[in-house]
């Protein structure tokens, strides 16, 4: 009689390799599976006939990366799982590499040795098939393809880091919400405080827009910080070391969020407040508006913002105020065309052309959102610049810089509303105007939650104007 089978362990490739001896002949299957039928292939042949099966075979537990060992299991049928530890506890394994010569959606990518092929019926949570790069965290599950070489996943589980702590140093733009659960905007950051948020020279209270805080926090997938620490401007009780300051200005802008008595307002790089203790001359709080010419006294602050004592409102019976200013036209207002258009520049200035407006580099119809032009011109009583000459920067050489991805809208701009609405996806600023394109939905369906796919030109540093935009249901 032959001698009965000897069934040997080794590492093979990190990992555990069962082999059964019979005679001359080694038989081997890979220690990848919890073995049900051993499947066994024979030296010279394409197919052994199968004897009986062990008894009782221990399921392997094979090593997929360096820190990392899962428990891979299949059944009778193929389906195959990396998504357990070794303790029963759901675990994640590491991408190593991409296959070269695959992409999405039939991307193909190492676990250690193994190799995976994703399909079009592939699903994702918590990322898509452009997510899969070398180091990306996963868990997966899928079965193994006919030629015994290639698992095909059915479904990929994306794991994030630990979280990233970061800290910025930045003016408020706007705040909504109420203390302990405030939400606020630092440039472009949203930063949301809970009861566990610790506060320096102050408290959750004086978080205002207008002010310059420093956050130290964790980022989150969607892009927004959850404070840790808040750090706002220190106050004093004396006025014994604050700088006098008293001179005179044009408005530039009005801070959203804020409102009379306690506006908020610039005057070029200048954040300047008023409150209900600010006495006013030849005017009041309500007629502060973007052009307005002031006159003001008051006391710099530790941010560097002005507190306004006293403010007087200077006439505007005089000759309109000559400006000149180079800035990119992010937005062209909706019904207005050459040669009476009118358009933004830096979301900030008002400028209107006309028949009588001379052109440099370019004309009126150049004009676009993402161009770049020098402005000369005299502000109107409205704040508008009525523009004298227009150089366009670049003349016909000009290119905008197009972008496209997906998101979700974790906010919308305040003081926007359709259709010249701002909503934030991550740090991204995305504006849309009357002639955007949408799908799938409308203006008025953007909101915090909805994810979407973004079409547009970039106009400034992680600022752009979306040509198009479409819902993702």
């Amino acid at each position: 009689m032959p001698d009965p089978p000897a069934i040997l362990g080794r590492t093979f490739w990190g990992l555990t390799v069962v082999v059964i001896r019979r005679k001359a002949e080694w038989i081997g299957a890979l220690g990848l599976i919890a073995v049900t039928v051993l499947p066994l292939i024979g030296c010279g042949s394409d197919r052994m006939p199968s004897p009986a099966a062990p008894s009782s075979v221990t399921a392997p537990t094979a090593s997929l990366s360096s820190s990392v060992k899962a428990s891979v299991s299949m059944g009778d049928n193929g389906g195959l799982s990396f998504a357990t530890a070794s303790d029963g506890t759901p675990s994640a394994v590491t991408v190593t590499s991409l296959v070269a010569g695959t992409s999405c959606p039939t991307l193909q990518f190492k676990i250690d040795s193994y190799v995976v092929q994703t399909t079009a019926a592939t699903k994702y949570d918590g990322g898509t098939c452009a997510s899969l790069k070398a180091g990306a965290k996963i868990t997966l599950s899928g079965s193994r393809a006919d030629d015994h070489e290639v698992f095909v996943a059915t479904l990929i589980t994306f794991h994030s880091d630990a979280p990233q702590t970061v800290e910025i140093e930045e003016v408020v733009s706007s705040v909504t919400g109420a203390c302990p659960a405030l939400r606020f905007v630092v440039g472009s950051t949203p930063v949301q405080v809970t009861t566990s948020t610790r506060y320096e020279n102050g408290s959750c209270t004086d978080v205002k827009a207008g002010i310059r805080v420093e956050v130290t926090g964790t980022k989150q997938s969607d892009g927004s910080v959850t404070a840790s620490k808040v750090v706002v401007p220190r106050t004093t009780t004396t006025t014994t070391h604050d700088e006098t300051v008293e001179g005179e200005g044009v408005v530039t802008g009005l801070v959203s969020g804020t409102s009379c008595p306690t506006l908020n307002f610039l005057i070029g790089s200048y954040t300047v407040k008023v409150t209900a203790a600010t006495t006013f001359s030849s005017g009041a709080c309500g007629d502060i508006k973007v052009g307005s010419k002031v006159n003001l006294a008051g006391t710099r602050q530790a941010d560097g913002s002005i507190l306004v004592t006293r403010l007087a409102l200077k006439p505007t019976t005089h000759a309109p105020e000559p400006v000149e200013g180079e800035a990119t036209v992010t937005g062209v207002k909706a019904g207005t065309s050459c040669p009476a258009l009118e358009f933004t520049l830096a979301d900030r200035y008002v400028i209107k052309v006309s028949a009588s407006t001379t052109y440099e580099g370019g004309a009126c119809a150049d004009i676009k959102v993402g161009t770049k032009v020098h402005v000369r011109g005299t502000v109107g009583t409205d704040g508008s610049v009525t523009a004298s000459s227009v150089n366009i920067q670049g003349g016909e050489t000009h290119h905008e810089e197009q972008a496209e991805g997906d998101g979700t809208v974790i906010g919308l701009v305040a003081g926007t509303a359709c259709p010249t609405l701002k909503f934030q996806i991550r740090d991204y600023t995305i504006a849309v105007d009357a002639s955007t394109e949408y799908v799938g939905g409308a203006c008025t369906d953007i909101r915090s939650g909805v994810k979407v796919g973004v079409r547009g030109s970039v106009v400034a540093d992680k600022s752009l104007t979306a040509s198009r935009v479409t819902f993702k249901h």
